[in-house]
């Protein structure tokens, strides 16, 4: 008979609140960058401009930012919401990197649309396992 491997329970407990953590970060790094855009504030205005979203599409994204960032912090009690949300922010954050390329934005200005969407999957994944 083979029995686990056993690192398998240490691995478990190291890991343990990892998936909480990362939802909790991301949840109120999403709701911080959200915010000003779905108040169109005149910074993100103009963001938006450059990146050819019209105001109040931009307003949009920002709501959905915020909505999402909610549901990922109640997602720390109910995990299928966390992964949910975590899988909409990855999918908002290829939509990010898509809208960064397409303006012609340098590398450093894709950069954290790029981490933030692996971190969201990263965190998907976490609360999978």
């Amino acid at each position: 008979m083979v029995s686990a491997p056993r690192s398998a329970p240490i691995l478990r407990e190291a890991t343990a609140h990892m998936d909480k953590t990362f939802a909790i970060i991301l949840a109120v790094t999403f709701l911080f960058t959200g915010l000003p855009m779905a108040t169109a504030r005149p910074s993100s205005v103009e963001q938006g401009r450059h990146l050819g979203f019209s105001p109040n599409s931009f307003r949009l994204v920002g709501v959905v930012q915020v909505v999402g960032a909610v549901a990922l912090a109640i997602g720390v009690f109910w995990e299928p919401l966390a992964v949910a949300a975590a899988i909409g922010f990855a999918l908002m954050m290829v939509g990010a990197i898509i809208a960064h390329v397409r303006a012609g934005d340098p590398a450093a200005k894709v950069a954290p649309a790029a981490f933030f969407g692996l971190a969201s999957i990263a965190t998907a994944v976490l609360f999978i396992l």
